[in-house]
């Protein structure tokens, strides 16, 4: 628990002057992987109980009381924490919204020329951030996994405002026991493992699963939590465990959780709309990995890399036969 939550008080700081209360979300997550361990270490215990006690009093009450039986029905909770949560004042938490990224919203919708309920024709990140113009003809979702975290998330805003609500899009099939993969796949920090449930639940290539599982940034992991209509402390758990790149740095998993609460459904189908596209078009064999044994990383090249053994195959295929020649013939 030490090394996942290091960053906690930097995250409340964050949350305190962005006017987005996390702290909800922090507490599950601190209490459900402290009462999955059979036994806890002193320093562990401390620790729990330092950030627990400082969030029990301002959270709302069905958190608090979902945090206190947990802890409660679970054997290794030592009974002078129990007896200092009985202590504890409560308070209300409401939620605020986030001005900052009103005014992002605000100005990228004026920038569309989409009206109300219409879809808006291809959209590229030049017309939403001021970047250079993607290679033409060129699918959204590859545009999105290419771009940098500003363009990502500005891309996300403009399509929220401006795709119409009750997108017709199939829910996820499992949706449950996919989401609890996938959390259980991020609590062991296996990348692969989350890559190969993406595959399969979201029928995507193996490319862009591992694409999505092994990037430092988050912003396809938002896409794909939305799409699953991922529970909000779940979302934060993943963050936090999933890629150290993206878990131990503040900024960025506040960053992705504030998005997080501004972006739905709406949102997200467009870009795995075309990663589905994409992935189809290919024809590609479920879990045939492209990833390195040692579980590297999927690399830009990975695509062309493949292209090219496929064509080497083919040449050798056709290739005439060379007659063998029998010893002791001339």
């Amino acid at each position: 628990m030490s090394r996942a939550f290091a960053n906690l008080d930097g995250l409340l700081r964050l949350s305190r002057a962005d006017g987005i209360d996390i702290r909800p979300a922090l507490l599950r997550v601190i209490t459900d992987l402290f009462v999955q361990e059979a036994t806890h270490t002193r320093e562990e215990i401390q620790q729990y109980a330092e950030l627990s006690l400082r969030l029990l009093p301002v959270v709302d009450p069905q958190t608090r009381s979902a945090v206190v039986a947990k802890l409660t029905a679970c054997a290794g909770t030592p009974a002078w924490l129990l007896q200092e949560i009985q202590r504890l004042p409560t308070a209300g938490n409401a939620r605020r919204s986030d001005p900052s990224i009103d005014t992002v919203a605000q100005a990228i919708a004026a920038q569309s020329p989409a009206g109300p309920g219409t879809k808006p024709a291809a959209v590229t990140f030049s017309q939403v951030h001021g970047g250079a113009a993607p290679e033409a003809g060129e699918p959204i979702g590859e545009q999105f996994l290419r771009a940098a975290p500003p363009e990502r998330q500005a891309l996300l805003l403009h399509l929220q405002e401006t795709q119409p609500r009750g997108v017709d899009f199939a829910r996820l099939r499992n949706r449950l026991a996919t989401i609890e993969r996938l959390r259980a796949a991020a609590e062991t920090r296996h990348q692969r493992e989350f890559a190969r449930e993406l595959q399969h639940a979201f029928d995507l290539s193996n490319r862009i699963a591992g694409e999505i599982a092994y990037d430092d940034w988050g912003e396809p992991l938002l896409v794909i939590a939305r799409a699953a209509d991922m529970p909000e402390d779940v979302f934060l758990r993943i963050l936090l465990l999933l890629n150290p790149a993206i878990g131990e740095s503040v900024e960025r998993v506040f960053s992705l959780y504030r998005l997080y609460g501004r972006v739905d459904l709406a949102a997200a189908t467009p870009i795995l709309a075309s990663w589905q596209e994409e992935s189809r078009g290919r024809g590609k064999p479920r879990y045939q990995s492209l990833h390195a044994p040692d579980g590297a990383a999927v690399r830009p090249g990975t695509r062309d890399a493949v292209k090219t053994a496929t064509e080497l195959q083919r040449e050798v295929a056709a290739r005439p036969a060379t007659p063998l020649r029998r010893q002791g013939t001339t």
